[in-house]
C-alpha cells in the first residue's frame, strides 16, 4: 500500500464528525511536511557510520529549520510550529540537531 492509496482511504467523507474532517484536511499538509523534512535531511544532514541518526549542522536549530520550511511552502499553507515539531519528534526522530554546550551558546 503506497501513501497515495492510504490518503485516499483516509480522505473518504464521514458525516457528522468535524474533528475527523479537519484531520483529513491536514493529512496532505502533514505528508508534505514529512517529505520536505526528509528531503532537507538528505541535503544537509550528516550520517555517522556508527549511528542511525542523521545530524544536522550545529547552526541549525529546530526553530530555524521550521522557518526554512515556512519559506519553502509558497503554494501550500504551512503547518503550525507546534505541529511541525511534534511531527518531527514522532515520525522523524532520527533527524537530530546536535547539542551545543552552554559556554559556546554565549559567544
Amino acid at each position: 500500500m503506497n501513501i497515495y492509496s492510504l490518503w485516499q482511504d483516509l480522505s473518504g467523507e464521514t458525516k457528522g464528525s468535524t474533528v475527523q474532517a479537519l484531520q483529513q484536511e491536514k493529512f496532505p499538509l502533514t505528508l508534505t511536511a514529512v517529505a520536505w523534512l526528509r528531503e532537507f535531511s538528505v541535503t544537509y544532514a550528516e550520517n555517522l557510520p556508527n549511528s542511525t541518526k542523521l545530524n544536522l549542522p550545529p547552526c541549525m536549530t529546530r526553530t530555524y529549520v521550521y522557518e526554512l520550511y515556512v519559506e519553502a511552502m509558497t503554494t501550500d499553507t504551512p503547518l503550525s510550529k507546534s505541529h511541525f515539531l511534534k511531527l518531527w519528534k514522532r515520525d522523524l526522530s532520527r533527524i537530530t540537531t546536535p547539542k551545543v554546550p552552554l559556554n559556546i551558546k554565549n559567544i
